[in-house]
């Protein structure tokens, strides 16, 4: 007997979901014939993978550019969480905007060129950066910048 995973009612190739979703467990046997399982026999997967800093891109005067390894929510962006190191100081942040997997972090004032960044973020509890699943962005600690002001 072979288990079949689909997304609607016919089977698929598919060994194993990798997309969140909830899919219709369907058993095939060897002659070829459907099961008429329950819709209840379901299986749900889902995304628990917290979303990671991946790169800085450029900096724009009073604008950083970061990028995730996977899209954040845009409803949750508190700009209290960040410290952004600029030389031997701070500046602080007026307003964080997501899109997709970017976030521009809005200072301010400019940042002088060709002076070295580095950004902390630590969750306050509320507003914390997550994915559209709720998984949160883990805390982060003096990540460079590439500071070539453009």
């Amino acid at each position: 007997m072979k288990a079949y995973i689909a997304a609607g009612n016919t089977p698929s190739d598919m060994a194993a979901p990798t997309k969140v979703g909830t899919y219709k467990l369907i058993v095939v046997d060897e002659a070829g014939n459907v099961s008429t399982l329950a819709d209840s026999d379901t299986i749900t997967v889902e995304d628990t993978t917290k979303p990671s800093y991946v790169a800085a891109g450029t900096v724009y005067f009073n604008i950083i550019d970061m990028t995730f390894d996977e899209e954040l929510d845009g409803n949750h962006a508190d700009p209290t969480a960040f410290v952004v190191h600029v030389g031997a100081g701070t500046i602080p942040v007026q307003r964080v905007e997501v899109e997709g997997t970017q976030l521009k972090i809005y200072l301010v004032s400019n940042i002088p060129w060709a002076t070295a960044i580095s950004i902390d973020y630590t969750a306050s509890g509320s507003n914390d950066l997550v994915d559209p699943y709720g998984n949160k962005v883990s805390n982060f600690a003096g990540k460079p910048i590439g500071n070539n002001v453009e």
